[in-house]
């Protein structure tokens, strides 16, 4: 039997065998797979898989490649009061995914677009805290200087907000603060410990921040 009549049989069973490309062509690229892992090899990835953990909403997202990007004039800050959650952008991507708790009914945190106008690294609140009678005791641990005299004798200590970061001319701002996990503040937004304080230190006056209902 010729070697013609061999190559003839075993080349349809070359092809089938594997897919043939053409010098000069491209393979055709594999078809998306709905629903599929996210690549945790890029930034959207690494915070979608964080997002898909049962305790998200406990814990704080962090992208060390992408904070180490952050400066001055490429950073944004955007709180989303139906999440309850905190983002810090550098460029279009998410160094930070945080909690937050901004106002409570009746002392909403306003939404729109701001910039940080004033910061103070140890800062008082000038309307809410406590108040102490001459002897030093607290007779009134929510005092609202609005509401709440202050008699001969006592005085009036504003509640710390640390790393204060002012938003508005009449106090809005963020700064640490008690995250119980729901809207519980006078209108300002508490943030983490944790993330507070390299927030203060990289975002300089003039520093966008969005307060949006969503994160549409």
């Amino acid at each position: 039997m010729s070697s013609r009549f061999f190559l003839a049989l075993s080349l349809p069973l070359l092809l089938g065998a594997c897919s043939l490309t053409l010098p000069g062509t491209k393979p055709s690229p594999k078809p998306a797979v709905v629903g599929a892992t996210p690549d945790l090899r890029t930034n959207a990835g690494r915070h979608a898989a964080f997002r898909e953990t049962k305790t998200w909403k406990h814990k704080i997202f962090k992208d060390e490649e992408v904070l180490a990007r952050a400066k001055p004039d490429n950073i944004r800050v955007q709180i989303v009061l139906d999440e309850q959650r905190g983002f810090l952008f550098v460029g279009d991507e998410i160094a930070y995914d945080f909690s937050v708790s901004t106002g409570r009914k009746g002392r909403e945190t306003p939404t729109g677009n701001f910039k940080i106008i004033d910061k103070e690294l140890k800062h008082r609140s000038s309307l809410y805290g406590k108040i102490f009678d001459a002897e030093g005791n607290v007779t009134n641990a929510n005092a609202d200087i609005k509401k709440h005299s202050i008699e001969d004798g006592s005085r009036f200590e504003g509640a710390s907000m640390p790393f204060y970061m002012r938003l508005t001319p009449d106090g809005v701002g963020m700064h640490i603060g008690y995250l119980p996990g729901y809207a519980a503040s006078h209108g300002c937004i508490r943030m983490p410990r944790l993330v507070t304080p390299l927030i203060y230190e990289l975002a300089p006056i003039g520093t966008p921040v969005s307060l949006t209902q969503t994160r549409g």
